[in-house]
């Protein structure tokens, strides 16, 4: 089973990180909306919240 969900991961496509959503990710653990070590999730938000990403989910 397990080797079975790292294989389906393995074929995921990973999305860039790209200069605008990086600085978001900045912008989000400054606020302190999040704990300063929660930069995964603050990486995701600004992703999930990009006009690239949401493009690509509506298409």
């Amino acid at each position: 089973m397990v080797q079975q969900r790292l294989d389906v991961m393995a074929q995921i496509k990973l999305l860039d990180l790209t200069d605008e959503a990086n600085a978001l990710t900045k912008e989000i653990l400054a606020s302190g909306l999040l704990p300063a070590d929660a930069d995964r999730d603050a990486a995701h938000i600004a992703l999930a919240g990009s006009p690239r990403f949401t493009k690509w989910i509506y298409c």
